[in-house]
């Protein structure tokens, strides 16, 4: 995969299609997007929106060319706000990549 924690991650499907997970905001409003192969909106009114790539030690990778060699796991973080209520809903993962 291609990563930049600012940015988000672009990698290949192994159906030969180039995925994006990104965040944007527009208006003021933080929304994270799913491009595959258009965008579309996966969930908006986000506070908080992080990759952190892991190595499979579980240290953190800081570096393109190692994200691109050495990652094992992404810690995702992702805070939504409640557009009724006010209420953060945070929400956390680690995902385990096949190719380690």
């Amino acid at each position: 995969p291609a990563a930049n924690p600012a940015t988000g991650l672009v990698f290949v499907n192994t159906d030969g299609t180039t995925v994006t997970i990104s965040s944007s905001t527009t208006s003021g409003v933080t929304s994270v997007n799913l491009g595959y192969p258009t965008v579309q909106t996966l969930v908006s009114q986000v506070s908080a929106f992080s990759l952190t790539f892991k190595d499979a030690s579980g240290t953190t990778i800081a570096t393109l060319a190692d994200i691109r060699s050495k990652v094992a796991f992404i810690d995702v973080v992702l805070n939504v706000q409640d557009g009724k209520s006010g209420q953060v809903i945070n929400q956390s993962m680690r995902v385990a990549l096949r190719s380690q």
